[in-house]
């Protein structure tokens, strides 16, 4: 299994041996320095990015400050991503 690219740049880091991997996270809880009015509530959600994936977590209804999640989340890692710039 292989990468395949058509940027120059890119040729030149597939040359080195391509490395697979699963990145497992949990996403527990979250604390919200940001405090509402009486009349607004929160309805927060955590995205996380990596490469080109996306997760969301489910939205957290009138979850105030310290929302409780309780999800976990897969990502493929690969090294052929690397030209592109694989952050979190």
């Amino acid at each position: 299994m292989g990468c395949t690219t058509t940027t120059p740049e890119a040729r030149k880091m597939l040359r080195v041996p391509t490395l697979f991997g699963a990145l497992h996270i949990k996403v527990t809880n979250a604390h919200l320095d940001y405090n509402p009015n009486s009349v607004m509530t929160m309805d927060p959600y955590i995205k996380i990015i990596i490469s080109n994936q996306n997760r969301v977590t489910q939205v957290k209804k009138k979850g105030g400050n310290d929302p409780r999640f309780d999800e976990d989340f897969i990502f493929s890692i690969n090294s052929c991503y690397k030209p592109y710039g694989r952050s979190l």
